[in-house]
């Protein structure tokens, strides 16, 4: 969280991209630390913010109440939000809530700066959480390793 915050702060004015990446299922255990992740992302003012979903298994419906409110809230800012890869059970969920013509959404990888929250730690700019520590990508991690 830390790094994070240092970046955070010393970016002014708005941010061309913000990517999170979620590698954890979203429910409502794991939900208030996204938000407060997504709050520190909104903050940033970003033109575009990214949430990666190829590796969140799950996702309830507290998990989309919230991804509606940070899609709303960015467009209020004059950016938009999309959703990258969500995964099969992520998209039904999406879906049978009627959201699926609400979020706008991308396949693929990410393509620059990445934020990944797992079990409440952020890490940012190619760095990977592995037994609570941030350890650079690099390093090949399966992903039972990332994470603890």
């Amino acid at each position: 969280m830390t790094v994070l915050t240092d970046l955070l702060w010393t970016t002014p004015g708005t941010t061309p991209l913000v990517e999170i990446v979620v590698l954890d299922e979203l429910d409502s255990r794991t939900v208030p630390r996204l938000r407060d992740r997504l709050e520190d992302a909104l903050r940033m003012r970003p033109e575009r913010l990214v949430i990666d979903l190829a590796q969140c298994p799950f996702a309830d419906a507290t998990a989309l109440a919230l991804l509606l409110d940070v899609h709303r809230r960015t467009r209020r800012q004059g950016g938009v939000l999309v959703l990258r890869a969500p995964s099969a059970r992520v998209l039904r969920a999406i879906t049978l809530t009627g959201l699926q013509n609400v979020f706008s959404r991308e396949p693929g990888q990410a393509a620059g700066e990445t934020l990944a929250v797992r079990g409440g730690q952020a890490v940012h700019a190619g760095q990977a959480v592995h037994a609570g520590q941030a350890v650079s990508t690099g390093q090949a991690m399966s992903a039972g390793q990332a994470g603890g």
